[in-house]
């Protein structure tokens, strides 16, 4: 058996190694989980897949429920059966009082800061639902069989209908455990999920028979390696993504923009992705990769080492050939087997290792070749980056366009108009090189298809081909409902946009402060858990029922968003979003700050963007009794007096919720409404420019001047009644009030376009 077929049979037995706990979950077995497993692999996957019977069946050291893997005939099993007691280590479980097999997962986020929650909120759970459902957490802390007889039929069906690749093995139990329990202990913490589990078996798994070269020939040679740095925390940071995304004109400038975050996106898989290829690892091995970071553990040996300064020396080198400020910083930290039950210690020490090299990003070789002079006057300057180049292209290829774009602001051009537009789901790796609609990345071809080829897929993503054979697959928000933001425009009221930027509050604290229990697989669940949210959560958000909002999605992953929208559209998403993210985390120690932009479709995506982090900033340094972030921030970009405030206005989230959006509603009604007069609206939006302590008595007073006006349905006087309710709510010393008379106006404007 060569190598290659050694290492995937590890892998996949590892992940299969407590399938047996689903099968008596779901009732089809009283025997023990390794023994019920065993007979379910039997049946369904022994004509599919290497016979992986012992790594079911003989990876515990040995109970009165099953044979000791010092019986296994298989040597590798050594490896799942270590590597299974090392990421047991997180759990935080009493098997005293026995087991509760249908108990549903404990909601990780409620386990964050539990010492400091005043008083402690009541748990939430998760039902076993499929990754690509919309979940949201409950209350209900037992499941039902049915959800597991359900869940282990799509998880058959999906497999056999799959390539049964390594990587595509992994994903299919992706897609089914991520929302069970790896334990069901009727007392104790369980909130890891039985694939972050079987996930990190895998992964220490494979990087522990590399670590020794696959030469242990006794499972208590391998237990003696606890104290040994056998493993590596890899960490990767793509320096200057910001600046990238950011330099683009308003030439395409949606597509363009939306082109550049993809590249960050698709860059760094492919990055990830020559990591394990040239290291000999998988999928698995992955414990996060988002937002220009990724972290991976491998094995700790030279060869390894090697192979990331290498990939680490050709990445750079092809930014600096492409022109493109960018760097890659690839470090890594020893670990051992030990370590796993708190690594804390560890993340900090990779990070403190990446941010020095962020000081000291270039050798003296390459800064020599960065400030050579160039003077040759025959270069051309590209209009949407700036950059000098020898030949420009057409940005649209339309015969009569003027040349004006670089090759790579060309590229991403092409990339902003695919995931706009296009549902082609694959981006697959291709031999053409003079085609101006394929893409290099590190220097590989790609192009969009229809058809799947070694690459990876974007688009239904959750649906398995036995002809996937070579393909990665991508959790992207490809989400638009117009590709142009002049379209986007046109649809809101008063032809008005909004940008809006928002991300988890604190997160490195969460991390680092959050759990008393720090280990390698909470870490893995809380990470894929925020990669939920932000990846397939907000899909459910954009598009509710057969309506979709007017809005594009930018970027969205890991713990933030970007999106531009119309301005009504995305101040219903904000509140939507809101509701969500805490149902979602159950825990008001969670928080999200936002920052929204109203604007107009004919500014520059860079000056929307740098405001958008301005007003995130905002929002995030905002104060609110003994408490800050955690709030919303709104730019007056639409001024009455045509100027922009010095500073935007932040508020909480329950201020938003309570006043703001009472407010809204209320006046958003009376500009619906018809028959009224908008220049009530124009009076209250002067008044909250400058608010003053008369104005009380000033509302006061038209209320009680109005005579008896047009009524409603439910015989109410619009005008009183917003007039009315206002003064409840403190008047114009309603914080943001000159932000909602804005929208106020926008809607008039709207009702007298139509």
């Amino acid at each position: 058996m060569n190598d290659l077929k050694t290492r995937e049979e590890l892998v996949i037995g590892s992940l299969f190694h407590d399938i047996g706990k689903v099968v008596r979950r779901a009732g089809l077995s009283i025997e023990a989980h390794q023994r019920a497993g065993l007979e379910f692999f039997k049946k369904e996957f022994s004509n599919l897949l290497p016979d992986i019977g012992e790594f079911i069946e003989k990876h515990h050291e040995g109970d009165s429920n099953s044979p000791s893997v010092e019986n296994a005939n298989n040597k590798l099993v050594y490896y799942t059966c270590y590597a299974d007691n090392i990421s047991s280590s997180e759990r935080m479980t009493k098997i005293d009082k026995g087991f509760d097999e249908i108990r549903n997962i404990d909601n990780i986020f409620c386990n964050l800061f539990v010492e400091e929650k005043e008083p402690k909120k009541e748990s939430s759970f998760f039902k076993p639902m499929k990754l690509s459902e919309n979940i949201s957490a409950t209350n209900e802390q037992r499941a039902s069989k049915e959800n597991y007889v359900e869940i282990l039929k799509s998880f058959v069906d999906d497999l056999k209908n799959s390539s049964l690749t390594v990587n595509d093995i992994d994903f299919v139990f992706m897609k089914h455990f991520s929302f069970i329990p790896s334990q069901t202990a009727k007392e104790g913490v369980m909130d890891v999920s039985l694939y972050d589990h079987s996930k990190t078996t895998a992964m220490l798994a494979l990087a522990l028979y590399d670590y020794t070269q696959g030469t242990i020939q006794n499972y208590r040679d391998l237990k003696s390696l606890k104290n040994e740095e056998t493993f590596l925390l890899v960490g990767g940071d793509v320096s200057g993504v910001q600046n990238f995304i950011n330099r683009t004109s308003s030439e395409g400038a949606l597509r363009s923009f939306r082109g550049r975050s993809f590249f960050i996106e698709l860059m760094q898989e492919v990055i990830v992705q020559e990591i394990l290829d040239r290291t000999n690892f998988f999928r698995p091995n992955v414990h996060f990769v988002g937002g220009g970071h990724f972290y991976i553990v491998l094995s700790n040996t030279e060869y390894v080492k090697n192979v990331l300064e290498e990939i680490k020396k050709e990445i750079n080198e092809w930014f600096f050939k492409k022109g493109l400020e960018m760097r890659i910083l690839i470090d890594y930290v020893p670990f051992t087997p030990d370590d796993v039950k708190n690594m804390s210690v560890v993340f900090e020490k990779l990070s403190e290792k990446v941010n020095s090299r962020k000081l000291k990003p270039y050798s003296k070789e390459e800064l020599e070749s960065l400030f050579e002079l160039n003077y040759d006057c025959e270069l051309q300057t590209c209009k949407v980056c700036g950059s000098k180049v020898n030949v420009l292209f057409r940005l649209r290829d339309m015969p009569d366009e003027e040349p004006i774009a670089c090759e790579m602001c060309r590229q991403f051009y092409i990339i902003g108009r695919e995931i706009l537009e296009s549902k082609r789901a694959y981006i697959v790796e291709t031999d053409e090189r003079t085609d101006m609609n394929t893409i290099d990345v590190l220097g590989k071809r790609y192009c969009f298809s229809d058809k799947p080829g070694k690459g990876f897929k974007i688009h239904n993503i959750y649906d398995f081909s036995k002809d996937e054979d070579e393909i990665v697959r991508l959790r992207v928000i490809t989400y638009a409902k117009h590709s142009e933001i002049e379209k986007v425009g046109e649809e809101a009221p008063g032809k008005k946009i909004a940008a809006f930027k928002a991300d988890v509050d604190g997160l490195g604290n969460i991390f680092k402060n959050g759990f008393k229990e720090k280990t390698l697989s909470r870490l893995s669940t809380l990470s894929r858990m925020l990669t939920y949210f932000f990846k397939q959560k907000l899909r459910f958000l954009l598009e509710k029922g057969d309506v979709k909002r007017n809005i594009v999605v930018i970027y969205s992953g890991g713990d933030d968003l970007f999106l531009i929208g119309g301005w009504n559209d995305v101040l219903d998403f904000a509140k939507d979003l809101r509701y969500e993210f805490n149902r979602f985390v159950s825990n008001e120690l969670v928080t999200f700050s936002a920052g929204y932009v109203l604007t107009d479709e004919k500014a520059s995506i860079y000056e929307i963007m740098k405001l958008s982090d301005e007003v995130e900033d905002l929002a995030k340094s905002n104060k609110y009794g003994e408490k800050e972030k955690n709030s919303i921030a709104f730019s007056n970009a639409l001024h009455r007096s045509g100027k922009s405030l010095e500073k935007g206005i932040a508020i909480n989230w329950d201020e938003f919720l309570n006043d703001f959006w009472a407010v809204y509603s209320k006046v958003k009604n009376y500009a619906e409404a018809p028959n009224t007069d908008r220049a009530l609206i124009r009076k209250i939006l002067t008044m909250s420019v400058e608010p003053s302590p008369m104005d009380k008595a000033f509302i006061a007073y038209m209320i009680g001047r109005k005579g008896k006006g047009e009524e409603d349905e439910e015989g109410k006087d619009p005008e009183k009644d917003f007039l009315k309710f206002l003064l409840s709510k403190g008047g114009t010393k309603l914080k943001a009030l000159n932000t909602i008379m804005q929208f106020a106006d926008l809607l008039f404007r709207k009702k007298r376009e139509v």
